[in-house]
């Protein structure tokens, strides 16, 4: 064989070898544009499925916030199938003015794109709700799929094959146990132990005062001044008119799970009378509600007479002060609501009682 005819076969091999490399490359680059597209589309439903979650477990919460206990704490309990649809109408208005690969984006209730249910802090997982259970969650999915809002055309990649991507993002969004309370969110200097919490109490009756027995599972509390018989008057009557001089601004301060606070016992019989003109310049229908403190109280209830750390929150109406005769006393009862707070990030009673505000959970 010549060598000018060796050259020549060389050469052949040569271009055969760069169109292949060249072919491969420019497959490769194709794909890896598309699987770009696809990234960004993904990330845009995440933000589409967090944002009607929130938006549809604020809804939710709206609605919860106008039950009374009552209804709450019955067996029977559930939303209805109109309030259903305002929690899935919520979701869906929010997920159809954002768009995922340069289309709007749809909810399909009837495919559980939506689902009203529970979220399990211990597992970290959402479910249905059981019979009789306050709902506290919303499951969103937002999807580009053959069965919503179509799949995610290729256009480069279907040289190999490929022309269309289905993506879904999911997230949940929940009604946490409250975290944190604002300065004058405590509207009662008044603390219930977490014994009380062993079982569901939402609805139970429990006695302020006297205290000391598993039926009044609770005590006066100072916050941080020291817990002295003083302090607690001025304190009822700072909540009252801010005639007290002892909380700056005639407001309770910030509180949080963790924090410690002074408790006094509930037995002194000086701070019925404070607590009566409270009681009675903010009831409606003999009915005072505020929020109070859960504390880590210790097994039997014992009266709590030392610093304790707060455990958690709770909203109470208060039904009954009683200043004169034997015995006196103060009544209440523990409520099963939704009620202003920070959702916890950790820590906090959970109960029914609930932070208003949602959060993505997943």
């Amino acid at each position: 064989m010549t060598t000018q005819k060796i050259m020549h076969n060389e050469r052949g091999a040569t271009a055969v070898t760069t169109a292949m490399t060249l072919l491969g490359i420019m497959s490769l680059s194709a794909f890896v544009i598309d699987l770009g597209n696809v990234y960004v589309t993904q990330q845009e439903l995440r933000n589409v499925a967090d944002s009607a979650a929130l938006a549809a477990t604020r809804q939710m919460s709206e609605i919860l916030n106008t039950k009374p206990t009552a209804v709450l704490q019955d067996s029977s309990f559930a939303l209805s199938s109109s309030e259903i649809a305002q929690v899935v109408a919520a979701a869906a208005n929010v997920a159809v003015l954002n768009k995922a690969g340069g289309s709007n984006i749809t909810l399909n209730a009837a495919s559980s794109d939506v689902s009203v249910g529970a979220w399990d802090s211990a597992t970290g997982s959402f479910g249905p709700t059981v019979p009789g259970a306050i709902p506290d969650a919303v499951q969103i999915v937002a999807r580009r799929d053959a069965s919503n809002n179509g799949s995610v055309n290729a256009y480069f990649s279907q040289m190999l094959g490929v022309s269309t991507f289905d993506l879904s993002a999911t997230a949940t969004a929940a009604l946490l146990p409250v975290g944190a309370v604002p300065p004058g969110g405590i509207g009662l200097p008044i603390g219930i132990s977490d014994e009380v919490f062993a079982a569901n109490a939402c609805g139970d009756a429990i006695k302020m005062y006297p205290t000391g027995t598993i039926d009044a599972c609770a005590g006066w509390h100072t916050f941080g001044e020291n817990a002295d018989a003083s302090n607690l008057n001025g304190i009822i009557d700072d909540l009252n008119d801010g005639s007290g001089g002892v909380l700056p601004g005639g407001q309770s301060p910030a509180v949080q799970v963790g924090d410690s606070v002074n408790f006094n016992g509930g037995t002194i019989a000086s701070a019925l009378q404070s607590f009566q003109d409270l009681y009675d310049a903010k009831q409606v229908g003999g009915v005072m509600e505020g929020t109070v403190i859960v504390y880590d109280g210790a097994p039997g209830c014992p009266n709590p007479n030392t610093t304790l750390p707060v455990a958690g929150f709770a909203k109470v109406k208060i039904t009954e002060v009683k200043t004169t005769g034997n015995p006196k006393e103060i009544k209440g009862e523990i409520q099963c609501e939704v009620i202003d707070g920070r959702p916890s990030s950790g820590g906090g009673i959970d109960t029914l009682t609930r932070s208003k505000f949602p959060v993505l959970v997943s």
